[in-house]
């Protein structure tokens, strides 16, 4: 299940940065996840799906990141709720919800509250 979701987060976050066309930096995303000693070992434990938390953490802030920038809403809630299932895998996962509500801080983001 773990290797499922670490593949998943892979292609989700492969996929988010394609779409906001960078798909090198969707390669290189997803190569340093598929390398990145705690994903691999994380993949290896059972017991706590660490490795399905990591992938959300960092697909879940590229979907959000491009919706906000491209001033599509439905495409930051998809990466917030992305964001916001981590939660329910490692309590580590509340550092990117608050980096994603700290990115809309930005005056230039103020168009999510409905301010303009």
């Amino acid at each position: 299940m773990t290797v499922t979701g670490l593949i998943l987060g892979l292609v989700l976050s492969y996929a988010g940065l394609v779409r906001q066309g960078s798909p090198r930096a969707g390669l290189a995303v997803a190569a340093l996840l598929a390398a990145h000693p705690w994903a691999v070992m994380y993949t290896r434990t059972a017991s706590v799906p660490y490795a399905l938390a990591l992938s959300a953490m960092t697909a879940g802030p590229v979907w959000f990141a491009g919706g906000v920038l491209r001033k599509r809403p439905l495409e930051a809630a998809f990466g917030l709720v992305i964001t916001s299932l981590a939660i329910h895998f490692s309590p580590l996962a509340a550092v990117a919800i608050v980096a994603c509500g700290l990115f809309l801080l930005f005056p230039a983001h103020r168009f999510m509250f409905g301010q303009r």
